[in-house]
């Protein structure tokens, strides 16, 4: 009897040390966290699709503009508000309390660099508090900016209208002491705003066969235009 009940001891122990050892390696305790649950939303009909960025969730880095940082929570970005949830220790959805300043996503199979965020810019149609994506940084910054939208289909001849999210993105190129120059992503447009090297940056995007068909080829000519 004293032998099951030193071994029960030991097998509790054991548990509760492999509990703080995985608590530790996450980064962060949720309870520090200062964060209200999220109820879904709710609408007139189903809307097929997602609002978020990613359906699932994601490990990121997040700061707060208060400047406490937390690594590694679950994150998401709700594109309807341009807000980050995170999920909390019983799995709902939560939002944050403090200004979120940053972000910065881990690599996944399907995007293979960190994917950084921050709020702060303005210019059009772009406010303070959306947060754009960092696409390359630097003396100017290649940003990017995902909107959502409810798109809504009816059949010729059907009562029923379908709804479901749809996703689009702009780009912008910011320098210091300028507002946004929106840009399109290609190669006349790309050399129009980077001007002052244009003869440079045609040359690189020609050597480098660059058609701007993913934003990698974006990172790299901005990367390079900075170096100059």
């Amino acid at each position: 009897m004293k032998i099951s009940l030193l071994t029960a001891l030991l097998f509790t122990f054991a548990v509760i040390d492999v509990q703080l050892t995985h608590a530790q390696g996450t980064g962060v305790y949720l309870s520090d966290v200062s964060g209200f649950p999220i109820r879904p939303a709710t609408s007139n009909g189903e809307v097929s699709g997602t609002p978020f960025l990613n359906r699932e969730w994601q490990l990121a880095s997040v700061k707060l503009k208060s400047g406490k940082t937390y690594k590694n929570m679950h994150l998401k970005l709700n594109l309807l508000d341009h807000n980050f949830v995170f999920e909390g220790d019983a799995g709902q959805t939560m939002g944050f309390t403090e200004p979120v300043e940053s972000v910065i996503f881990d690599a996944t199979m399907s995007h293979e660099s960190p994917m950084v965020f921050r709020s702060g810019f303005k210019g059009g149609v772009v406010k303070e508090t959306d947060f754009l994506e960092v696409i390359a940084d630097g003396s100017a910054q290649a940003l990017k900016m995902t909107s959502i939208a409810v798109k809504e289909v009816k059949d010729y001849g059907s009562a029923v209208t379908e709804k479901s999210y749809v996703t689009k993105s702009a780009y912008y190129i910011n320098k210091k002491g300028k507002t946004l120059q929106t840009i399109s992503l290609n190669k006349k447009d790309i050399i129009k705003v980077l001007a002052d090297h244009s003869k440079e940056v045609e040359l690189f995007i020609s050597e480098n066969k660059l058609n701007f068909k993913k934003d990698e080829d974006l990172r790299s000519v901005m990367h390079y235009y900075n170096s100059l």
